[in-house]
């Protein structure tokens, strides 16, 4: 793609330089940079992006995506917002593939990595051809790939999402953590199923208050959601019940360990074998019979079948494909 129409995908946008160089990909870290790509100069909290252009551009850097004026001659695209600017050319150099997928996205402290697997295990059970993004792992169509951040950068998020499209993806699972909600990480994605698991007392060196960690976490709600999206929160959390009263009984779906949620168990049996229920929903009764362990599983599986049956499964086809994942690498697993 031309730098020049590349830069219409960003509103306010300006190119530097007389030259319109085929931009062949998008590199944030200098160390990436191959010949062609363009460098995005992200100013961060303790370096500075302009102090390796000309590294990127040792490596063959046909422009550069920054604030302020690069050091070396080179064409730029100068923008306000360097990180809202990066996210909205990469999701326009690869053709927009996050409007090509259903996506379910999950936030909270604790449960992510476990909800995310339940959600896709279950759209996977139901024949979907799926993705997972997360802590633990990425998949694409199956095929697991190296996680590095538990979202990842907003560029590294959309050439994933353009693979899934190619791969013939068509629902896709991930955790989506507080820093990249923060960070812009997922602007421009908007998600048809969205998950509230809890807020307990973490990334308070980044997020300073809960207030703010809170009001992080509520932006996948009151930003990314769609207009057919629905909300699945949990209000066995203090956090989650402020976010359900936020949100109001129309987009938001509820799910709680106690009678009076839109999810809740019955007859709830916990062993060291595993635990059962009957999940009660608002589309019918189903039965749950999953290896997890634990109260807080009882909570993760909940929260899983609330994003299934809002992606379209019947709560049948849900309980049958959560209670198929055997479990999580790296939590609780059984040694």
């Amino acid at each position: 793609m031309k730098l020049r129409t590349l830069a219409e995908g960003h509103s306010g946008a300006r190119v530097h330089g007389g030259a319109d160089p085929e931009i062949t990909g998008i590199s944030y870290d200098s160390r990436t940079v191959e010949r062609g790509h363009l460098f995005a100069a992200l100013r961060g909290e303790k370096m500075d992006g302009l102090e390796f252009v000309p590294g990127a551009r040792r490596r063959g850097a046909a422009a550069v995506l920054s604030e302020r004026t690069p050091s070396v001659d080179i064409p730029w695209i100068e923008v306000s917002d360097a990180r809202a600017a990066l996210a909205d050319l990469a999701a326009a150099f690869y053709g927009r593939p996050a409007e090509k997928l259903s996506l379910a996205g999950v936030t909270g402290t604790n449960g992510k990595t476990t909800t995310a697997f339940l959600i896709e295990a279950g759209l996977r059970d139901a024949g979907r051809v799926t993705g997972l993004l997360g802590t633990v792992e990425t998949r694409v169509a199956g095929r697991p790939r190296p996680a590095s951040l538990t979202t990842p950068e907003c560029s590294d998020l959309q050439r994933l999402f353009a693979e899934m499209v190619s791969e013939g993806v068509t629902d896709a699972a991930l955790e989506v953590s507080s820093h990249a909600l923060s960070q812009g990480r997922v602007r421009g994605v908007n998600f048809k199923a969205a998950v509230f698991t809890n807020l307990t007392r973490d990334h308070l060196d980044y997020h300073k208050t809960f207030e703010a960690y809170f009001e992080a976490k509520s932006r996948l709600f009151t930003e990314h959601l769609r207009t057919d999206g629905r909300a699945i929160v949990n209000i066995d959390d203090e956090w989650g019940r402020r976010l359900a009263s936020l949100l109001g009984s129309e987009r938001c779906l509820t799910f709680s360990q106690a009678p009076g949620a839109d999810f809740h168990p019955e007859d709830l049996s916990l062993s060291l074998a595993g635990t059962g229920f009957t999940a009660v929903t608002p589309a019918g009764r189903a039965r749950v019979d999953s290896p997890l362990v634990g109260h807080f599983n009882v909570s993760n599986l909940l929260g899983a079948l609330g994003a299934l049956v809002a992606m379209g499964l019947s709560p049948a086809q849900a309980a049958r494909g959560v209670s198929n994942l055997a479990g999580v690498p790296g939590r609780m697993e059984r040694v």
